[in-house]
């Protein structure tokens, strides 16, 4: 039998490195995540909200009426990590509605996708280079309109066309303010998945190398 011995040059640093290894790694895991998560979603940086790419995406589109999309409606997709205190289980959820789904994420779901909406009774699709705007800049809505009888339905062609009242009893019409259609398609709007599937792979490469630093800095003895 030949035996061997080893010595440890600075054991007790050795020691301490060994313990403080798992905090190490931790730390730079969650920094990594809570970056992928700024860039892509957002998040808050010294206190302070910030929009990341797939947000100011959304923010540069425009609806209809030719508006940009609101703030409000870019800022439902957030991001969350899960056990952030342990890098078992630790995981990084971003997307809309992912505190909880509600009547307006499910409208935001059928955008992503895109899809056709039926109807037996005909549906009012606004004409807004016709629509009135009020002092306030917001287009008067169908029910407003009819609320105040001042739209003339006639039905042409399978359609049903709402014009803005000026004298019915005279056969006097304004502008034609809305179009009634039973069946409306709706284009996709927007992919999240797919954006984040398009830099992925760049993401995993940036945590790689976060977790490439935390081995240099144990191997180094800086585990502060």
């Amino acid at each position: 039998m030949i035996g061997i011995k080893g010595y440890v040059t600075g054991e007790k640093e050795v020691a301490r490195a060994i313990g403080r290894a798992p905090n190490v790694f931790r730390k730079a895991l969650l920094g990594g995540l809570l970056g992928e998560k700024e860039s892509f979603v957002g998040g808050k940086r010294r206190g302070t909200m910030v929009d990341g790419a797939f947000r100011k995406k959304l923010l540069k589109k425009t609806n209809i009426k030719g508006q940009k999309w609101p703030l409000k409606v870019a800022r439902i997709f957030r991001g969350v990590i899960d056990n952030a205190d342990r890098i078992d289980g630790m995981k990084l959820t971003m997307g809309a509605g992912i505190k909880g789904e509600n009547a307006f994420v499910k409208n935001l779901r059928f955008l992503a996708s895109g899809g056709t909406i039926s109807n037996s009774k005909f549906m009012p699709v606004p004409v807004f280079d016709n629509l009135k705007q009020n002092s306030l800049g917001k287009y008067e809505t169908f029910e407003e309109l009819s609320k105040k009888n001042e739209l003339t339905a006639i039905r042409t062609g399978g359609k049903m066309l709402w014009f803005k009242t000026v004298d019915e009893s005279q056969g006097l019409y304004g502008n034609l303010a809305f179009v009634g259609v039973k069946r409306v398609t709706v284009k996709q709007q927007f992919d999240f998945e797919g954006d984040w599937n398009k830099r992925q792979g760049r993401a995993v490469v940036r945590l790689q190398k976060r977790i490439d630093g935390a081995v240099k800095r144990i191997e180094a003895g800086k585990v502060d």
